[in-house]
């Protein structure tokens, strides 16, 4: 008995010792596998857009609220597209509590982010501000790659307003960039590239670049580009290709036609002046995208407007149908 004994021991012994060592000599860092053995493709970030600091009384609030909403989620990065703040000292500590994420986190650039008290902010100043070696940029997430553009460049034939233009250098980086690599594309942009007046001037140049890329890979290496800037909800489907415009996190632009106060104090609005020509929402919006092998899913967050809807106020505008105080749930194929 008591050498049965021994050897039972020793058995359970060996077994384990060869347990163990099976399990120190297994990589650790091995992607996920699909049935067919290949690395499984899904990516998952956060997205918030036009909080719009210097024109909303609640910028801080709209903030946290979105990054608090990422604390409970598995996130490759999170990614803010522009008009997020004015590059000056009042506003480093809304900066950094986007900057202060733990994970990854990229920034797009928007019209509004060139503004301040002294005209147009030059480049550089918006550059060192954002942290950014460049405005228009790159890089590779989860078998997927992302592509940054700075639609803030002067046409040649912009004559007033803000500059919503990609000029030759950057059109010319952009072929380059999307020839290199294998991946799947997802593009980032401020304003609009698909079939949108407020969009880019020369929208219609950018999405053949992207469609030629996608004729010499024989498949669809494009699949989506995705924009704030409209302050609207919607997506378009061109040539194979989804442009999504996500919604402002603060408020619907209506312009000086359309001026309302008392939606907040007295004090607030006249601290704020530029808020009596928007159409606020009463919570912040954000949405979390998940992007697999043909399918981009996007969960938003609906929410109410402060005070009347526009439609109520005689807002008449085009994209009247888009104008809502939600970013809708969207199931999309490529």
């Amino acid at each position: 008995m008591q050498i049965e004994k021994i050897k039972m021991e020793r058995r359970k012994f060996i077994r384990n010792i060869t347990i163990g060592s099976s399990v120190v000599v297994l990589p650790l860092n091995l992607p996920a596998k699909s049935v067919a053995g290949k690395p499984k493709k899904k990516v998952s970030f956060g997205i918030i857009t036009d909080v719009h600091a210097d024109v909303m009384h609640d910028g801080d609030y709209r903030l946290r609220n979105f990054l608090n909403a990422t604390k409970n989620k598995e996130l490759d990065f999170i990614i803010q597209l522009g008009d997020f703040c004015q590059p000056k000292e009042a506003n480093k500590s809304f900066f950094s509590l986007f900057n202060n994420h733990p994970g990854n986190k990229y920034h797009v650039i928007g019209n509004h982010d060139f503004d301040s008290d002294n005209g147009p902010a030059t480049l550089d100043v918006v550059k060192n501000f954002y942290g950014l070696n460049n405005t228009y940029y790159s890089f590779d997430s989860s078998n997927f790659h992302f592509i940054i553009l700075d639609g803030n460049e002067k046409g040649p034939d912009d004559k007033q307003g803000y500059p919503r233009y990609i000029g030759e250098k950057q059109r010319q980086w952009l072929k380059d960039d999307l020839q290199k690599t294998k991946l799947q594309v997802v593009v980032f942009v401020h304003q609009p590239l698909g079939d949108d007046e407020a969009g880019l001037i020369n929208r219609s140049q950018i999405r053949e670049i992207f469609e030629d890329a996608n004729k010499q890979a024989g498949s669809k290496k494009v699949v989506a580009c995705i924009n704030g800037h409209t302050h609207i909800d919607q997506n378009q489907e061109i040539n194979g290709i989804h442009y999504i415009q996500i919604n402002s996190s603060s408020y619907r632009w209506l312009g000086s036609n359309y001026v309302m106060t008392g939606r907040y104090s007295e004090k607030l609005d006249n601290c704020y002046p530029v808020m009596r020509y928007t159409a606020p929402y009463k919570d912040a919006l954000y949405a979390f995208v998940e992007i697999t092998d043909n399918k981009i899913i996007i969960k938003g967050k609906l929410s109410e407007f402060v005070g009347p809807h526009p439609k109520d106020m005689g807002y008449k505008g085009s994209d009247l149908e888009y104008t809502k105080p939600d970013i809708s749930d969207k199931k999309l194929e490529f």
